[in-house]
């Protein structure tokens, strides 16, 4: 492993094939948790992007697909909201026994900040 710059990225075993073993087991236990998000953000978009279908068609044909797309509107932006949190949480979760203090009572050098 080359010896990295303090604000280095560094690409993700499971792209690369590199074994990254103490930069990476954070990395891979995020991964592995993101599943579910994933499908749901998916989703979430997927029914927005009916909704948007419907309202057009509802608006133009002046029938019930109008209520429809609001529907669908509310649950996308519920699901992709859900998704949102539960990523927040994965990386916290995952993260914050690297923020506390070590056995020796030594604060931790790690940071991270979203964004």
């Amino acid at each position: 492993m080359p010896s990295l710059a303090p604000d280095t990225c560094v690409w993700n075993s499971a792209y690369s094939g590199e074994d990254l073993s103490e930069f990476s087991f954070a990395t891979s236990a995020i991964l592995v948790r993101l599943l579910i998000p994933t499908i749901m953000h998916c989703s979430g978009a997927l029914l927005t992007a009916f909704a948007l279908l419907f309202s057009f068609l509802g608006h133009f044909g002046h029938n019930w697909k109008t209520i429809c797309s609001a529907i669908l509107y509310i649950c996308g932006g519920l699901i992709v909201l859900i998704g949102v949190l539960q990523v927040i949480c994965i990386v916290d979760d995952e993260m914050a026994p690297r923020m506390k203090p070590n056995a020796a009572g030594e604060p931790s050098v790690f940071t991270f900040r979203y964004g």
